[in-house]
């Protein structure tokens, strides 16, 4: 017997559908899967409660229904994103979250690589869980915001220049979380990930400088992205004051002279643009084409042809 389910109002049956991702019929599997998807954001809790539950089948078929959902929802919020990033031009940094953080959780819920809280679900069933306040923000952003806030109350700086600043993000950031760029495996898809990241404190120059960027912001500090060739640098303060950084290292500050012996040394000219703040959205560009790099470079090549094609729809 076919018990596909028939439903004027499947919002309020999110805990029903859910238990049908375990019915032996594949017909009612897959219209189960369809109303969840049609339903979307709304059976997201539900269904992060039971991808972390104990019926095998279950949460199988959920994990499988959020991922698909995680993909389509980040590939939509990417393509907005790199085409409008809110006008907000290299002279006038964005509020936080910014299309940069935004961007990159977006890559992250392509990849499959974002949480956004079902490990601190517990108890309850999935129809009472449906019920709750709604999907949390993530994990990444939650960990932003609470060294936003660390350095908020980091009393020494709050007056001082911008060099000040420098020194209490990199004690935060970098002496204390050890956030830094990888010794080996520089590619590794993990790396670009702003999720992963934050978990396991390594990452890409350009994924690191924006978490140094986003704190920064937070706190109303000027806080700009450099498009150095090779690594993404990070400079603090207005112009004529700033301080420029080296998040890959720790957080080590770096001096015009230091950014024109790289230069010299890679062979590239010595111009003043790529020491210039750049927006939001030229950085998120360059991100998406570091991923597309770096999925080639793991035989991903269907993948790293959608994010050209991202790249390519909106250059």
């Amino acid at each position: 017997m076919d018990h596909s389910p028939q439903m004027d109002d499947p919002s309020s049956s999110i805990g029903a559908l859910i238990s049908l991702l375990a019915d032996e019929s594949r017909s009612t599997q897959k219209a189960a899967v369809k109303a969840l998807t049609e339903i979307g954001p709304a059976a997201e809790a539900a269904l992060e409660w039971a991808a972390a539950g104990d019926e095998p089948r279950v949460r199988a078929r959920a994990r499988r229904v959020l991922a698909a959902m995680a993909r389509d929802r980040g590939q939509r919020a990417l393509r907005r994103i790199l085409v409008d990033d809110g006008g907000y031009s290299s002279e006038e940094a964005p509020p936080e979250p910014g299309p940069l953080i935004e961007g990159l959780l977006a890559i992250d819920d392509i990849l499959g690589f974002r949480r956004s809280g079902p490990s601190e679900c517990t108890g309850g069933d999935a129809g009472a869980h449906a019920a709750g306040s709604g999907a949390a923000s993530s994990e990444a952003e939650r960990w932003i915001v609470e060294r936003a806030e660390e350095l908020g109350l980091a009393e020494a700086w709050r007056e001082g220049p911008t060099l000040a600043v420098a020194g209490a993000l990199r004690r935060i950031l970098a002496e204390r979380e050890g956030l830094r760029g990888p010794e080996q495996d520089f590619h590794n898809l993990q790396h670009v990930s702003l999720t992963r990241t934050i978990t396991n404190r390594e990452g890409l120059p350009l994924t690191l400088s924006a978490i140094y960027a986003s704190v920064a912001r937070r706190n109303g500090v000027e806080a700009w992205l450099l498009p150095f060739p090779g690594q993404v640098l990070l400079a603090l303060g207005p112009l004529q004051d700033r301080v420029i950084l080296d998040p890959f290292h720790g957080g080590a500050l770096v001096s015009l002279e230091t950014c024109r012996a790289r230069l010299a040394a890679m062979g590239a000219p010595d111009s003043t643009v790529w020491l210039m703040p750049a927006t939001d959205r030229d950085m998120l560009v360059r991100q998406v084409r570091n991923l597309g790099a770096a999925m080639l470079r793991h035989g991903r090549d269907r993948e790293a042809r959608l994010f050209a094609r991202l790249v390519d729809d909106v250059t």
